[in-house]
């Protein structure tokens, strides 16, 4: 038996995590909400199968993904700390478990955030039934999973999935692939049944991510990342008020919508000071709808703690 392989990994930013999950996401794109240097730790233990992965975020952060249809997706908060996360803007609470279809999600977390993350191949399931002579209803489950849910039956995952972690690294490799192959198969079949025997809830998409979903596409729409839109154009084009909308944006993002589009278009100013070098900063200011280089560096430094400057020589001395 091959070793599972096992990847540690270090991102300083958002370009880097959105295309690491191209095998089983149709679509994967993140954004900073908080200010400062990102920095994405991940641990992946990874079956092929089954993919198992920790993460902890320095920064708020949000993602939004599209999984392929062969894919199921649970997810595990990792700590027992006040630190906010949402799915779709429902707020989930510590140790509770989401399980999420395939179909495009938005899920949001504030600084500090550690989550688990388990990816289980659809077609698999069956084998995995056999091999542990378990007696899981296939079509029930996957007739459950068809929609997102929330299980807060999920106390004690987390630990589990931590403890598959310490045990890769300190067990000898013949002993350690085999016992611990068969454990994360075993544990992904309780966390099923988990599914099955407690009645999770159904997530049902709230009139405010919808609306926040209208102004998103509002915002690509009209040249948003230009600096084109305006707070009223914006409030016009959803049909809505300030406070509606405001109060959505919250919700899903915890900023206001004028600050998230702000720094969604510092986010990708960070990204083009590093993908497109032979730009000055000048031309990265005027391309993101900023008045002036001077505008554009002073909240640029006040988001990520340095001068535009400053990290094209962070990224010139890695």
């Amino acid at each position: 038996m091959k070793k599972a392989p096992y990847h540690r990994r270090e991102l300083d930013n958002i370009s880097a995590y959105s295309h690491l999950d191209e095998g089983y996401k149709l679509h994967n794109q993140g954004l900073q909400l908080t200010g400062g240097l990102l920095s994405l730790r991940q641990w992946e233990l990874n079956f092929g199968e089954i993919s198992i992965r920790r993460q902890h975020i320095t920064q708020g952060f949000t993602a939004e993904s599209q999984f392929h249809p062969q894919y199921t997706q649970f997810l595990f908060s990792a700590k027992s700390s006040q630190q906010d996360w949402n799915f779709c803007g429902q707020a989930i609470e510590s140790n509770c478990l989401l399980a999420l279809p395939h179909g495009m999600h938005q899920f949001t977390s504030s600084a500090g955030f550690e989550d688990f993350e388990i990816l289980i191949h659809k077609p698999y399931l069956a084998e995995l039934q056999a091999k542990l002579h378990d007696s899981i209803d296939l079509v029930e489950l996957e007739h459950l999973l068809c929609m997102p849910l929330l299980s807060e039956q999920a106390s004690g995952f987390h630990q589990e999935l931590m403890h598959l972690f310490v045990r890769y690294q300190a067990l000898p490799p013949e002993q350690s692939i085999h016992s611990l192959r068969h454990c994360a198969f075993e544990l992904v079949i309780r966390i099923l049944r988990t599914c099955l025997n407690h009645k999770p809830k159904q997530i049902k998409l709230k009139s405010r991510y919808r609306l926040v979903r209208n102004a998103l596409g509002f915002f690509d729409q009209h040249q948003g990342l230009e600096g084109r839109i305006s707070s009223d154009d914006l409030v016009d084009g959803v049909y809505t008020s300030p406070r509606t909308l405001n109060r959505a944006f919250k919700e899903v993002f915890y900023q206001a919508p004028y600050q998230f589009f702000l720094i969604t278009r510092l986010n990708a100013a960070h990204l083009a000071l590093s993908q497109h070098p032979q730009m000055t900063v000048a031309d990265i200011a005027f391309e993101y709808g900023f008045s002036s280089s001077s505008e554009f560096i002073q909240h640029y430094q006040k988001f990520y703690g340095v001068t535009p400057h400053q990290q094209r020589l962070n990224q010139t001395s890695k």
